[in-house]
């Protein structure tokens, strides 16, 4: 069962990995043409898009992740299991308190400085890659791929 479970994470990670970048590419490339009066709007119906593609397998694997945490696969320590979790709960908090500080900053300051984006941005990708790579490096190496 442990197995299985374990699997069902690996696929959503690698999923929402691939989900979360392709859209950080194509919606902080869509904010400077949004402007700042119709900002709030926007994030609006782009949270409510996002409930089934985003929001829930992103909550499918913290879950999983709690699970883990007793139903461990035979190759997988409570140690590991442990890690498993606070890196979600990491990610998870991270989340919302980067995107509400950055949708502030958005909403205020508007995103386009003298038809440039503000460098903020490409940091937030950036961060949130390496944040996706370390999951999938954890992932790795606790399933054996890495050792």
């Amino acid at each position: 069962m442990g197995l299985i479970i374990f699997g069902v994470y690996t696929f959503l990670a690698g999923y929402n990995a691939g989900n979360m970048t392709s859209l950080q590419i194509q919606h902080y490339g869509i904010y400077p043409f949004v402007g700042k009066e119709n900002f709030k709007s926007y994030m609006t119906a782009n949270n409510k898009a996002a409930v089934i593609p985003a929001i829930i397998p992103g909550m499918l694997m913290l879950i999983l992740s709690i699970i883990l945490m007793f139903i461990l696969p035979v190759f997988m320590t409570s140690f590991e299991g442990i890690a498993l979790l606070v890196l979600n709960i990491i990610a998870f908090i991270s989340t919302f308190k980067w995107h509400e500080s950055f949708n502030q900053i958005w909403q205020t300051r508007g995103m386009s400085y003298g038809g440039r984006k503000p460098s903020y941005i490409f940091r937030f990708i950036v961060i949130n890659s390496h944040r996706h790579r370390h999951t999938t490096f954890f992932l790795n190496n606790v399933s054996g791929a890495g050792r």
